[in-house]
């Protein structure tokens, strides 16, 4: 599997992987926008799901 990372205005990103999308961007009291998950809110519930599974 293949990764895109696109970096987009201000402090955004988007994460591609086959035919998903995730967009994510810092909340504003850390200089973002506030449009999308912060990446924290994004990793830890990632995390805790692997760590179940294994």
């Amino acid at each position: 599997m293949e990764i895109k990372v696109n970096f987009l205005d201000k402090l955004r990103l988007e994460a591609k992987f086959d035919d998903f999308t995730v967009v994510a961007d810092q909340p504003i009291r850390y200089k973002g926008d506030g449009s999308a998950p912060g990446p924290s809110i994004i990793f830890w519930p990632h995390r805790l799901c692997v760590q179940l599974i294994l």
